[in-house]
């Protein structure tokens, strides 16, 4: 059409300044400079909408309703099990099934703040509630007494992700427990007391 300029690459002249884009990526407008591409790293990741002044964002959805979170079933021994990962949970089961030890030991539960590069572990971290709400300070979350047969004990910790309160965590069948850390929980590391964890199954839940 005369008297019309059409430019594919100038974005005042109808282009998207650039030739080419991500392959799978959504196209985002940004004024009079060109285009931008952002994509997701994962399934599942959806859209978000961050701040007027900022490029939406791909971000995992807030879990809604309980859900497997992951698992791990034995295949060899270990000393240790971390599960990271765990910001988007505001209360974490962590299930136990036939989990045996190579010797007598507690199945421990410890917490993380920064997804696992340490996990609590010092006394205090954890205090045992007993009876009248009288604490006892302890190093970690104790799923059962020293065992190393096949056991299968569970506890839930509320207020996982939750900023600015203590949480509460109760081992069903033994005692609740108070984790008096004021900061968001993301990450759970399973260990046994001594020895290694060596056969059965661990199932994290999260709502």
């Amino acid at each position: 059409m005369s008297g019309i300029s059409y430019n594919p690459n100038v974005i005042p002249l109808g282009g998207t300044g650039g030739s080419t884009f991500a392959a799978h990526g959504v196209l985002l407008g940004e004024g009079t400079s060109p285009f931008t591409t952002v994509s997701g790293s994962s399934a599942g990741q959806v859209l978000t909408w961050v701040s007027t002044s900022a490029d939406p964002t791909f971000q995992t959805p807030s879990a809604t309703g309980w859900r497997l979170i992951s698992s791990w079933t034995y295949s060899s021994d270990v000393s240790s099990l971390p599960f990271i990962n765990l910001s988007g949970y505001s209360a974490v089961y962590v299930v136990l099934l036939d989990v045996t030890s190579s010797a007598a030991s507690i199945r421990r539960v410890r917490v993380s703040t920064n997804n696992g590069a340490t996990y609590l572990s010092a006394l205090g971290d954890y205090r045992s509630m007993g009876a009248g709400g009288f604490t006892t300070n302890q190093t970690s979350i104790e799923l059962n007494g020293v065992f190393a047969g096949a056991l299968s004990p569970y506890t839930c910790i509320y207020g996982f992700n939750v900023s600015g309160a203590s949480k509460p965590a109760k081992v069903v069948g033994t005692t609740d427990y108070i984790l008096p850390t004021t900061t968001a929980l993301n990450a759970i590391e399973l260990s046994p007391s001594v020895g290694n964890f060596t056969g059965g199954s661990i199932y994290i839940i999260g709502m």
